[in-house]
C-alpha cells in the first residue's frame, strides 16, 4: 500500500551497529569483531564480568566520541534543560552511552542465551494482552518504539520460544546484523539460528502485503512507532513540542482490523530494564480515518513522552544529531532522503 508510512525502522538510528553486524557480502564479510569475544567467551566467563566490560567500553566511548558526545549532550539540553542542570546533563550523557553498549552486548549474546536466562534479563508483562489481541483472530500488529530498542530483539527471541509467531517488519532484506565469518562458522558448528531468523525478520517497506498476510494467519507483526523513515506523520504532544510520529501502523490496524499492543522497554538493559506490553485497543473503522489514526498515534506518544521523561537514557534517539529540529521538519524532507538517512 503505497504511502501507508509502513516502515519498520531497525531501531538504531542512523546505522549505529547492532553487534557490529555487517551487511557485506560473504567474500567482504569481516573475518572477526569485537562482539565476538563476548560471543565465544559466553558462557565460559560470569555473564557479569561481560555487561560489566559493556559498561567500561560505553564508558570509554563517552570520553573518546567527541561529536556523538556533543551531538547527545545538546539533545538532552534542548529537550530538559530547563529542568535539569548542566551536571546532570552530562550525567545523563555518560549514561546513554554506557546503555548502547549493554543494548548491544545483550542483543550479541541474546540467540545463545538460554529461555530462563532472557526470563530473567527481559521479563515481560502483559502477556495476557498479547492473548487477548490474538483471540480476535486478526493477529496483532506489537508497536514497539526506540526506548531500549536493541534490548526489544532478545524480547522478540522469547516471545518466539514461548510459541508466538511474531515477525519484525525490516525495510528492506538486507541484514544489518549479518555474521562475521568466525561467529557464522560457530553456528553452523552447533546448528543455532542467526538473530534475524530468530525474530523472523521479513521485509515491508511501503509495500504492507507482507504484514497483512502475517496478521491474515492471527500473527503478530512488529513495527516502530516512533521511528523517523515513513511516509505519513501526525502532528501529536511530545517532549513539550508539536512533532511528527509516523502513521503507518496504526493505518495498518484500522484497514486490516488488528488489535494494537503497544510495548516499551524502559530500565537499565540487564539490571531493571523490563519489557511492557499495553492492554489491545482496536482503531475505529467508522470514525473518519485521520481522525481514528490521530488519536491512537496521540496515545502512543503520549505512553512514550512519559517513559522518556522516567527512563530517559533508555531513548535510543538521542544519538540522532539535533533530534528535535530533525524531527520537526521531517515532514519537508523527501521520501528518498528520509530512507537514506
Amino acid at each position: 500500500m503505497t504511502g501507508s508510512g509502513v516502515q519498520a525502522d531497525i531501531p538504531l538510528e542512523r546505522g549505529a551497529p547492532v553487534g557490529e553486524a555487517s551487511s557485506a557480502p560473504a567474500s567482504r564479510r569481516k573475518l572477526v569483531s569485537a562482539s565476538d569475544i563476548a560471543y565465544v567467551l559466553y558462557p565460559l566467563l560470569p555473564t557479569h564480568w561481560l555487561f560489566a566490560a559493556a559498561r567500561l567500553r560505553g564508558r570509554l566511548a563517552y570520553l573518546m566520541g567527541g561529536r556523538a558526545r556533543r551531538a547527545v549532550s545538546a539533545n538532552l539540553r534542548a529537550a530538559f534543560g530547563e529542568t535539569k542542570s548542566p551536571e546532570e546533563i552530562a550525567t545523563l550523557t555518560g549514561r546513554i552511552f554506557e546503555q548502547q553498549q549493554l543494548q548491544n552486548l545483550l542483543v550479541t549474546l541474546a540467540p545463545r542465551m538460554s529461555t530462563p536466562t532472557l526470563e530473567r534479563l527481559v521479563p515481560i508483562e502483559g502477556l495476557e494482552y498479547l492473548d487477548a489481541a490474538l483471540a480476535h483472530g486478526r493477529g496483532a500488529m506489537l508497536v514497539a518504539s526506540h526506548l531500549n530498542s536493541a534490548s526489544q530483539f532478545a524480547a522478540l527471541i522469547l516471545l518466539r520460544r514461548k510459541g508466538y509467531d511474531v515477525g519484525l517488519a525490516m525495510p528492506n532484506a538486507d541484514d544489518p546484523w549479518e555474521e562475521t565469518r568466525l561467529r557464522r562458522a560457530l553456528d553452523r558448528w552447533v546448528r543455532r539460528p542467526s538473530l534475524r531468523e530468530q525474530i523472523d525478520a521479513f521485509p515491508a517497506q511501503f509495500n504492507v502485503r507482507p504484514i497483512a498476510a502475517r496478521l491474515a494467519r492471527n500473527a503478530i507483526a512488529v513495527t516502530t512507532g516512533d521511528g523517523l523513515h515513513s511516509a505519513a506523520f501526525a502532528q501529536v504532544e511530545f517532549l513539550g513540542r508539536r512533532l511528527p510520529f509516523t502513521t503507518g501502523p496504526f493505518s495498518v490496524a484500522r484497514s486490516t482490523g488488528a488489535p494494537i499492543v503497544m510495548m516499551f522497554s524502559p530500565g537499565i538493559p540487564t539490571e531493571s530494564m523490563r519489557v511492557i506490553l499495553e492492554p489491545p485497543v482496536t482503531v475505529s473503522r467508522t470514525d473518519p480515518p485521520r481522525q481514528a489514526v490521530t488519536e491512537h498515534v496521540t496515545t502512543f506518544a503520549s505512553r512514550l513522552d512519559r517513559h522518556v521523561r522516567a527512563s530517559p537514557a533508555s531513548w535510543q534517539h538521542w544519538l540522532t544529531d539535533n533530534l528535535l529540529g530533525t524531527m520537526t521538519t521531517w515532514r519537508q524532507t523527501s521520501l528518498s532522503d528520509r530512507y537514506r538517512t
